[in-house]
């Protein structure tokens, strides 16, 4: 584009401009609700991964409880210490866990707990993210 010494008031400056500069005035500000959506998305992300790994870590937690309870089970018989000393360990995660046990012929030990969450119940439930269970057998050593 050659310089054009515009002098005449009769032509309208947006003629002279070119096609890509009188586009630009437009398009002020569309910038914001993409970089609005990519945030929130971002955030989600991040709410996600973060209640997965709080998750993994309650059925950990869990798991280790309950095996603890089992093999103390296994060895000296009394499920009540067990149960106490897992809840114990568990500590606010414990208070509203559910202890199955099966002494019939090996320890078998089933708990359940509504897992901790940053997300609403809504939103963990459809996804099977509210729970955790887990089953642990241990066995009985007898003398023969």
């Amino acid at each position: 584009w050659a310089t054009r010494n515009v002098t005449s008031t009769s032509r309208s400056a947006r003629s002279v401009m070119p096609a890509a500069d009188r586009h630009q005035r437009d398009e002020r500000g569309t910038g914001l609700v993409p970089t609005i959506v990519g945030l929130l998305m971002v955030i989600m992300l991040m709410a996600f991964a973060a209640q997965v790994l709080l998750g993994l870590y309650a059925q950990s937690m869990l798991e280790a409880a309950a095996w603890d309870a089992a093999h103390n089970v296994a060895l000296s018989g009394d499920p009540t210490a067990a149960e106490s000393d897992a809840r114990a360990s568990l500590g606010r995660f414990g208070e509203r866990a559910t202890f199955k046990w099966d002494l019939r012929s090996d320890v078998t030990l089933t708990v359940s707990a509504n897992r901790p969450s940053l997300m609403p119940r809504s939103i963990r439930r459809p996804l099977g993210m509210d729970r955790s269970t887990t089953t642990v057998h241990a066995r009985v050593e007898r003398l023969r």
